[in-house]
């Protein structure tokens, strides 16, 4: 590809999401991060006070500001996890054959096993009950809806303890994605100044239709992340992805509801279902685990962080390893290097460009998208400049992975937060123009003052009889710096 070691096309595209924690909440900890790549600031309300998460969006928010860095805040709720009680011992032994039972309760008042959520009028005999991301595993034998309580076998046993995470992927539990502490949560979305809001353990569109309804109510509402991570998710696969705004594979939780080995599979249908309908995706979950401990990562590690980056998704997450890892830089710096190193080898290698994601559309703002990448390809344009005001059109052009960088051209300050989890787009704000022209001329500005195009260099303008309009976009034409 023409003009390969420019420095735009030395960009990562593959954008770097990282979890904020007790590891890595200082001013100083998170301008290092965004110095080594970090795109997508997350915060993760299962851990943490409204005040420790409103001070760390205001460091994130001075850190972005210092460095001349737009960075994402996304709001990661936590959802329905369902956990046991308060045991009567620190450490519960179970034995392999043993009979157990649960009860719903807080605190463990007798022989029975206390579960905090009422989930016994929805399991049945055969259910598989999974405790502590499936290290102790029993199976229902019978079941007391009446009582609240179930007899279980232990098929895996491992010592339990109070407030262990509790898994039942084969039972159906009504659509409570969001919780009460979701929506107590929710209360300090706008004073986070939150871009994105990620909802957990999601089983169907009704979850995501519950959520918009609140959100749309804030002046200047953050976009959807669905987090795939329930059977009954895996079975919405599609509907999910078309009703969300981006989407998670949580692999974590994943793993224990479709067990290990179906999660290549699940993440490679997610992959392609959300390129299908310009949906960007993230995968989390365990990228560089061993980091949290050691500051270098395994060759298993790194080989699953440029798997993800040669299926091009739009960005990969880092959990414990910033949050309360002992290298959160060195974690998220490593990520940049393997990134960079596997987008450099696709580059150089790649020889054919496909618009793989293509399919019959009468959106206006998809048809023109593809066809600016189509035209970038066959100019060997060095750039695609996009002018938009709701991030629709940038995550269009995005979708198709042009073989060119993306600079995306915004008047809204939250759009270009948001543009900033798309694969391959790099992110301006431009005052209010009128006109096209004017916009063109401050890009102009932009990428000559970063170098990133010389003399000769062609460059693909996408943009809208309206700028600054959201669904206006109709017009590309063709430039030479």
């Amino acid at each position: 590809m023409k003009n390969i070691l420019y420095p735009a096309h030395s960009l990562k595209r593959t954008k770097i999401v990282a979890t904020i924690g007790p590891a890595s909440d200082s001013s100083k900890i998170i301008e290092k991060l965004i110095k080594n790549g970090l795109n997508v600031a997350r915060l993760n309300f299962s851990h943490g006070t409204h005040e420790t998460h409103l001070a760390n969006a205001q460091k994130i928010r001075e850190a972005s500001k210092k460095l001349g860095k737009p960075v994402a805040i996304l709001q990661d709720l936590q959802g329905p996890k369902i956990r046991l009680g308060i045991l009567s011992e620190e450490n519960i032994n179970l034995k392999k054959g043993q009979l157990v039972t649960f009860c719903h309760a807080n605190l463990q008042i007798d022989n029975r096993i206390p579960i905090q959520v009422d989930i016994f009028p929805y399991l049945e005999k055969n259910n598989h009950i999974l405790i502590n991301d499936g290290l102790t595993r029993l199976s229902v034998i019978s079941v007391d809806k009446q009582k609240k309580e179930a007899v279980c076998e232990v098929k895996v046993a491992n010592p339990i303890s109070s407030k262990k995470g509790i898994n039942i992927p084969d039972t159906k539990l009504p659509t409570m994605s969001l919780t009460q502490k979701d929506i107590e949560d929710l209360k300090i979305t706008e004073k986070l100044d939150a871009d994105y809001v990620a909802l957990s353990f999601v089983q169907s569109v009704d979850d995501i239709y519950a959520l918009r309804k609140i959100l749309r109510k804030m002046s200047n509402p953050p976009k959807i992340i669905v987090k795939l991570e329930t059977k009954e998710a895996v079975k919405n696969l599609e509907s999910l992805i078309k009703e969300s705004d981006a989407v998670m594979v949580a692999r974590g939780d994943l793993a224990i509801e479709i067990d290990p080995e179906n999660v290549p599979i699940v993440q490679r249908q997610v992959i392609k279902l959300a390129r299908k309908h310009h949906t960007p995706v993230i995968i989390a979950t365990q990228m560089l685990e061993s980091m949290v401990n050691n500051p270098e990562p395994t060759r298993a590690e790194v080989n699953d962080v440029a798997t993800a980056v040669l299926d091009r998704v739009d960005a990969i997450m880092l959990s414990a390893e910033t949050a309360t890892g002992n290298y959160p830089v060195e974690a998220v710096a490593m990520q940049k290097r393997i990134i960079k190193r596997v987008e450099k080898h696709y580059h150089e290698s790649s020889s054919n460009y496909a618009l793989d994601a293509l399919e019959e559309s009468t959106d206006q703002t998809t048809g023109v998208a593809a066809a600016a990448c189509i035209l970038t390809h066959q100019l060997k344009a060095s750039l695609i400049i996009v002018v938009t005001s709701s991030g629709k059109t940038a995550a269009r052009v995005a979708s198709y992975r042009p073989t060119a960088p993306i600079i995306g051209i915004t008047d809204n300050a939250k759009t270009l937060n948001q543009l900033t989890l798309l694969w391959g787009v790099k992110a301006f704000q431009s005052p209010d123009y009128k006109t096209d022209s004017e916009i063109l001329e401050f890009a102009k500005s932009q990428i000559a003052k970063l170098g990133y195009v010389q003399k000769g260099d062609k460059i693909v303008f996408v943009s809208g009889q309206k700028p600054h309009q959201p669904g206006s976009t109709n017009t590309i034409s063709v430039f030479t710096i």
